[in-house]
């Protein structure tokens, strides 16, 4: 069995570490740097700013945020923020086998998240993730060092980068200023290890943490099709020069391996089935480092920050494990194939936000941000031989002639950004409007995109929040489109490959959306925070696919030349928001949220159809509470509704070769898939003896082992119910100096 990151479902995990207290982030002030005093080894304490440049009125409660504590208490979460996102409203992360993290926020795509880990822009944050999604089964992010984590769903403030969907904001922690202090982790497939402690004459510290878990030694025992290796790094150096500077570096890298093996079916010409096998080995490589110079004082705040991120993913597939000369006789040299997407970005961002008198504050910034994508492809086949295809129904064996694809080329893409902000506090009213401004060098293009949102305090009887905005967004996943449709022509060579792609991404324009919200929020007697959200988001800049079976953003012109589709297709989506949390968080926390909403295509024939991501509703229910002091016990439930999916049907053709094609009288996305569902719970003990921590802990995933239908696979023959795992206990223990 299978844990909820994939991997075996009993991990024993044995830490040693040294007292040593965090730095704590205070957002309601300034970067000043403090002590405590009244016990021996007390930490220096550093109150600054959190990552956001905006935290006050309007932002502030458009913003969900949430702390380590929270991701690794709450049952299901399994110390993973992808996770803990997927159980808020309107958010499904459990579309894909082992209810993988690929968020998919209020109808959006994963394509339009953007992450940040202390400024740094990345891909994705996730182990095994595919490029421009935030898919995957475990995060790469160390929970034991963050600090808070700022998730924005709607109304997102101007200052963050072009993204049409969310933020996911992460701050990480730094190291202790007073001591070193460390932690050694062992489990039996692998380890993990931590120092940090003061550096700079005690007026900065630093903080390094690395995780490393290979299963190989127990593929017989998982009985897996694949095993998989992974690790991670991160560090962390603070400074602070004066009571209002902050400066820090932070880096991050991790690194993912999986071999996977499994039997594969292919019919013949004679259409005679063929057993066989086929390996494949995937590497990912993922990683950033940012340096930040944050200034803050009563009237003013500036921040300035580099930073640099990069993604290396690579697939191969082998012939080692064929054993049929009729997949052999097939491919010119080993590996079959192999596919490559490489990123690098690299950005600059500044932001200024000053006092305009009591009540009213302006926010300014720019963006210099590059891309630089390197696509290759290789795909041996072999140079000749025969084939049969059916004509009028009847098999006809023809010649015909197939040269081996290699294929590699780079681009790159730069892109200029500014904002600016003002907003106002006036009593019970509050109010924003701000404007980014983009050019998108691939495209050629600038877009403008304005956002105003005010609110009003009803006292007692709550509040009411609303905003309208536009956002766009380079489309982050067409250059890897474009590449995968252009390259299988063998015989365009990589220049021309290259300036077929440019050419048709100067063809192309932003992705746009358009966004409304209206809350209401309450917290009756200080007990119980209510909130009601209703939106509304309208995509008209889309492709114009002609049916949700023919969705190829490139097609051949009559004169044979490629071109993109035109983009003035629509995606339309409405939704409603309901969530209930304890205000008072002592021995108890609990909360309670709800969604409705839909989500809609329009094609070529002018219908709307139900969009692939569409699972109507969504419901989480989770409490946590604290027994004694020493006893922590969590229980969460949450679930979706059935992902829409177009019946497909087997076609036969005249010799009897299988294949699947969409059953296109069944109506497109008229039926749905088995309902989500997965309850968890998680026991802690912890126990301080004679200057030491130690705590037990057991989370099982899918307490109740539902295993819904998540999908349809064709295996040559037939179609596979693909499902997710069962139930997963996780056992832990660790013990802390």
């Amino acid at each position: 069995m299978k844990s909820v990151i994939g991997f075996l479902s009993l991990l024993l995990i044995v830490l040693l570490s040294r007292a040593g207290q965090d730095t704590a982030a205070v957002p309601q002030n300034g970067s000043v740097a403090a002590s405590r005093s009244g016990a021996e080894n007390v930490d220096r304490m550093v109150v600054r700013a959190a990552h956001s440049i905006s935290d006050s009125g309007i932002d502030r409660r458009n913003a969900v945020v949430f702390t380590s504590k929270e991701i690794k208490t709450t049952a299901g979460a399994a110390g993973d923020i992808s996770r803990y996102l997927g159980t808020l409203p309107s958010i499904v992360s459990a579309l894909g086998a082992k209810f993988d993290n690929t968020l998919f926020v209020r109808g959006g795509r994963p394509s339009e998240i953007v992450f940040f880990v202390d400024g740094i822009e990345m891909e994705n944050i996730n182990h095994f993730s595919q490029a421009n999604g935030s898919g995957g089964p475990i995060g790469f992010i160390n929970s034991d060092f963050i600090r808070s984590v700022r998730f924005y769903a709607g109304d997102m403030p101007v200052s963050y980068p072009p993204r049409m969907s969310s933020v996911v904001d992460i701050d990480m922690k730094g190291g202790s200023f007073s001591s070193v202090s460390g932690s050694a982790g062992i489990k039996l497939t692998g380890g993990l290890a931590s120092l940090e402690g003061p550096a700079f004459g005690k007026e900065g510290s630093f903080a390094l943490a690395g995780r490393y878990v290979d299963f190989s030694a127990l593929r017989s025992i998982i009985g897996d099709e694949g095993i998989p290796k992974l690790g991670d790094l991160y560090g962390k150096l603070l400074y602070l020069p004066s009571a209002n500077l902050v400066i820090s570096a932070t880096g991050l890298f991790s690194y993912n391996t999986y071999r996977y093996g499994y039997p594969m079916v292919q019919q013949g010409d004679d259409g005679a089935a063929h057993n066989s096998g086929i390996d494949e080995i995937e590497r990912i490589l993922q990683g950033g480092a940012g340096l930040l110079f944050h200034y803050k004082d009563e009237s003013q705040e500036h921040r300035f920050q580099v930073s640099y991120s990069q993604r290396d993913g690579q697939s191969y597939d082998s012939l080692e494990s064929f054993s049929d000369a009729f997949f052999t006789q097939h491919y010119a040299k080993n590996p079959v194939s192999s596919n490559a997407d490489n990123r690098m970005h690299a950005s600059l961002n500044t932001s200024s936000q000053f006092a305009a008198g009591e009540n009213q504050s302006i926010t300014a910034g720019i963006r210099a941000y590059d891309t630089k994508y390197s696509f290759s492809v290789s795909d041996e086949s072999m140079n000749s031989g025969t084939c049969v295809i059916c004509q009028n129904d009847s098999p006809v064996t023809v010649a015909w002639v197939e040269k081996p694809v290699e294929k590699a080329i780079a681009i790159e893409g730069p892109e200029l950004g500014a904002f600016a902000g003002y907003e106002l506090r006036e009593g019970l009213f509050s109010a924003s409007a701000g404007m980014r401004a983009d050019y998108f060098r691939l495209l050629d293009d600038v877009a403008l995109s304005p956002r105003v949102a005010g609110m009003v305090s009803l006292g007692n009887a709550g509040s009411i929040a609303a905003g309208l905005g536009l956002y766009h967004q380079f489309p982050t996943d067409l250059p890897t489109i474009l590449f995968d449709a252009l390259s299988v022509n063998v015989n365009l060579p990589d220049d021309s490959l290259r300036t077929s792609e440019l050419s048709l991404l100067g063809q192309a324009k932003p992705l746009r959306c358009w966004q409304a919200t209206l809350g209401y929020r309450l917290t009756p007697w200080g007990l119980v925070t209510s909130n009601v959200e209703v939106y509304y988001k309208w995509y008209d800049q889309e492709y114009r696919f002609l049916s949700p079976d023919v969705q190829d953003v490139v097609y051949t012109t009559v004169g044979g030349a490629p071109a993109l589709r035109p983009q003035d297709g629509h995606r339309r989506v409405y939704g409603a928001e309901v969530s209930f949390v304890n205000a008072v968080r002592g021995w108890l926390s609990c909360s309670l949220g709800a969604s409705l909403f839909d989500v809609k295509n329009q094609f070529d024939n002018a219908g709307w159809y139900d969009d692939w991501t569409d699972v109507g509703y969504t419901f989480s229910a989770s409490a946590t509470a604290s027994i004694l002091r020493d006893h922590t016990v969590s229980l969460s439930v949450s679930g979706s509704g059935g992902r829409p999916y177009c019946p497909e049907l087997v076609r036969v053709d005249c010799v009897g070769r299988r294949s699947a094609t969409i059953d296109t009288t069944a109506g497109y996305y008229s039926r749905r898939l088995d309902r989500l569902l997965t309850t968890n719970f998680r026991y802690g003990f912890t126990k301080r003896l004679f200057g030491a921590e130690a705590e037990l802990f057991i989370e099982i995933i899918n307490l109740l082992n539902y295993k819904p239908v998540l999908e349809y696979k064709f295996n040559g023959t037939g179609f596979q119910e693909v499902t997710p795992f069962g139930i997963t206990p996780i056992f832990g223990i660790s013990v802390r100096f």
